[in-house]
């Protein structure tokens, strides 16, 4: 596992973010941003436990960075409650910027088809997780066209990433992970785990990553 958190930030990927950033004008810190994507899911739930201390006072957070894409709650014997999550930001992050192209620009043709094309082959990472690295190659001409989207795209996937995390949250604190599975429980998180979100996005100015505004609150 620790090897593979290891990877997550490339050298490659760093200097393709620094020319993004550099594009939009944004300061960048490479040691920094290495670092932090390291173990950013763990940022992200770091945050929400500021927002949330008793909801999240019997749970600990595993951030697996393992490839697979997957998020789960769970009751252990021998320790707390635990809330684990592995990869899928990157699906999330392509799929927004996709989205948010087709929705801002009028693309001619060709390049509207091959925006389906590696929305589609982005699908298909759900069966094969580490793809993604295909996909991001595909990704660079796009993004660099319509950099400016970037930021919206950034704040969709974190509003669902965030919302990820709250609905396994909320499994817990409704007492799932002692019952049968079944539909309702997964419509009764979702429910939970947004008013959680709502609590998180409102205190956004106050928090260090996981800064939601309420207009994001829609993406998941």
């Amino acid at each position: 596992m620790e090897n593979k958190r290891k990877y997550v930030a490339t050298e490659d990927s760093l200097d393709f973010s620094e020319t993004v950033a550099n594009a939009l004008g944004i300061p960048f810190d490479k040691n920094q941003t290495k670092a932090n994507a390291y173990k950013l899911y763990d940022l992200y739930y770091k945050d929400i436990s500021l927002v949330l201390p008793e909801e999240t006072r019997d749970c600990r957070f595993d951030n697996f960075a393992s490839g697979n894409f997957v998020a789960f709650a769970d009751q252990r014997k021998t320790y707390r409650t635990l809330i684990s999550i592995n990869s899928g930001q990157c699906f999330f992050w392509t799929q927004n910027i996709l989205a948010c192209v087709r929705t801002f620009h009028v693309l001619a043709e060709e390049e509207a088809h091959q925006n389906a094309i590696i929305f589609k082959e982005n699908l298909e990472t759900f069966k094969n997780p580490l793809s993604h690295e295909t996909i991001r190659k595909k990704m660079k001409p796009f993004i660099m066209k319509y950099v400016e989207i970037l930021p919206i795209a950034n704040l969709l996937t974190m509003c669902m990433f965030g919302f990820i995390l709250c609905h396994e949250l909320a499994h817990h604190n409704l007492g799932h992970l002692y019952e049968i599975p079944h539909k309702q429980q997964e419509l009764d998180a979702d429910t939970q785990g947004f008013q959680y979100l709502k609590r998180v996005s409102h205190q956004f100015e106050q928090l260090e990553f996981l800064k939601i505004p309420p207009n994001m609150l829609g993406a998941p």
